[in-house]
């Protein structure tokens, strides 16, 4: 036996179960991005809704007040 020498170990190759599990997790990823923007559509939804029904309600109460003083 030499010294400084290895013996040749087989290298065993998972790179492909790895890249099949990054993608798998890569799609269950974009799914979950999915999900969240739909509720956040939403909820910008029902903000923008909220503030233009609130706006033209003290737009109106404004124009009462202001006829009643005129």
């Amino acid at each position: 036996m030499t010294t400084g020498t290895t013996p040749h170990m087989p290298i065993h190759d998972e790179s492909q179960g790895w890249i099949g599990g990054e993608a798998a997790l890569g799609a269950q990823a974009e799914r979950h991005v999915r999900s969240q923007e739909k509720h956040i559509r939403g909820l910008a939804a029902v903000i923008l809704g909220l503030a233009f029904v609130g706006g033209f309600t003290m737009a109106g109460a404004l124009c009462r007040l202001s006829q009643r003083r005129g």
